[in-house]
C-alpha cells in the first residue's frame, strides 16, 4: 500500500478541487480523472487494502470506485453546472510479465497476443493473478452509461511490450484496432517507442503507411475472423477517399493464407503493407481488386499487414481460410 492512501471521498475532493481551479482560469478546459493504476482500483479504495473489498467501498453504496465517482460527476457538478471531470481517465497494463519487456520466450509472446482479449472480451479470463474477465473498454463503457452519460474515455497509460519485440509491435497494432473499434477517445502508449524499432513500426502502420504521411482515418466497421487467437481481423471505412482499410494480425506461428470475403464488389488495385519478422516495414504485395474476394498472399507467422482496398462501402466482413 502507498503511503497516505487516499478513499473514495478524499479523491473525488481533490478532483472537485483542481477542477474547479483549472475552469476557473479556463471554462474551456477539459478535466481528465481520476487517473487509475490498473485493475483493483477500478473496484476497490486503496483505504480497504487496494484489491478488496472493505469498510470505504461500503460506506459509498458498495459501488466501484470508478462508477461511484462517475455517480458524483453526474449527480454534483460544479457552480454553473459544469462537470468535475469531462474524460474518465484510466491506466492498464497486462499483468503476468508481458508489458514494458521485449520478452520474446514462446510462453509470453503467445499470452501477449491472447492478452489484448481483456480490452474488450467479456468471455476471457485474464491469464494473471486478476484470473477474471477484465473486458475493460466495454465494461467502462457500461458504468459511463449507467451512472454519467456523456462522459468521454481515455486510456493515458497502457503498455504491451517493449519497443523490439515483434510480438509486442503486433500486439501494438491490435491495441490501436481495438481503440478505434471500441470507441476509445483517446489513448497514450507508455512510452513513445525509439525511432527504428518494431513498435514503432506498429504506429506506422496506421500514421505513415506509404512514407509519404498517408493515415488511417476514417468509421471502424464490423470484420470478422472465425479464430481471433489465430488471425485477428479489423477493418475501417474511408468514406472520403472510398476505400476500405483491412487490419490483419497473424498471431500464430504458421503462415495464414487469408481470403477477404466483401459485401459489395471491389474493383481497383489492392496495396498492402505489413509488419513481419524478414525485413523492415513496408510494401507486402497489391493485385487486382474485382469481385467481393480478394485472396491475399500468404502471412507469415507472427505477422500483421494493412490492406487498402478501393471500396466505397460501409459494411465489410473477413473470413480466412483455415
Amino acid at each position: 500500500m502507498r503511503p497516505n492512501p487516499v478513499g473514495y471521498a478524499e479523491l473525488w475532493q481533490r478532483m472537485r478541487d483542481h477542477s474547479a481551479a483549472i475552469k476557473a482560469a479556463d471554462p474551456q478546459a477539459q478535466t481528465f480523472g481520476p487517473v487509475t493504476w490498473g485493475w483493483c482500483d477500478l473496484h476497490f479504495s486503496p483505504l480497504d487494502g487496494g484489491c478488496q473489498n472493505g469498510p470505504d467501498r461500503q460506506a459509498h453504496g458498495n459501488l466501484p470506485m470508478i462508477a461511484w465517482v462517475l455517480q458524483q460527476n453526474c449527480a454534483n457538478p460544479l457552480p454553473g453546472g459544469a462537470r468535475v471531470l469531462d474524460v474518465l481517465d484510466v491506466h492498464y497494463y497486462p499483468q503476468g510479465g508481458m508489458a514494458l519487456n521485449d520478452n520474446e520466450s514462446a510462453a509470453i509472446a503467445a499470452q501477449r497476443l491472447r492478452s489484448l482479449r481483456e480490452l474488450y472480451d467479456w468471455n476471457y479470463v485474464a491469464e494473471s493473478w486478476i484470473a477474471q474477465p477484465v473486458a475493460l473498454i466495454p465494461r467502462l463503457r457500461q458504468w459511463i452509461g449507467q451512472y454519467c452519460p456523456g462522459t468521454r474515455l481515455a486510456i493515458t497509460e497502457y503498455n504491451w511490450g517493449g519497443d523490439t519485440g515483434l510480438s509486442s509491435a503486433l500486439a501494438q497494432v491490435e491495441a490501436l484496432a481495438i481503440f478505434a473499434r471500441e470507441g476509445v477517445d483517446l489513448a497514450t502508449r507508455w512510452v513513445s517507442p525509439e525511432a527504428g524499432t518494431k513498435v514503432e513500426e506498429a504506429f506506422r502502420l496506421f500514421l505513415n503507411h506509404d512514407g509519404t504521411g498517408a493515415r488511417v482515418a476514417g468509421t471502424s466497421v464490423r470484420a470478422i475472423s472465425p479464430d481471433i487467437d489465430r488471425v485477428g481481423a479489423y477493418a475501417i471505412h474511408d468514406d472520403a477517399n472510398a476505400r476500405v482499410y483491412a487490419v490483419l494480425i497473424n498471431k500464430s506461428l504458421d503462415a495464414q493464407t487469408v481470403t477477404l470475403t466483401l459485401d459489395r464488389p471491389a474493383s481497383g488495385t489492392w496495396t498492402m503493407v505489413g509488419i513481419d519478422g524478414s525485413g523492415a516495414f513496408g510494401p507486402r504485395g497489391s493485385g487486382a481488386a474485382s469481385g467481393t474476394t480478394i485472396v491475399l498472399p500468404a502471412m507469415p507467422a507472427r505477422s500483421a499487414r494493412l490492406v487498402r482496398i478501393p471500396l466505397g462501402d460501409t459494411i465489410f466482413r473477413n473470413g480466412f481460410d483455415p
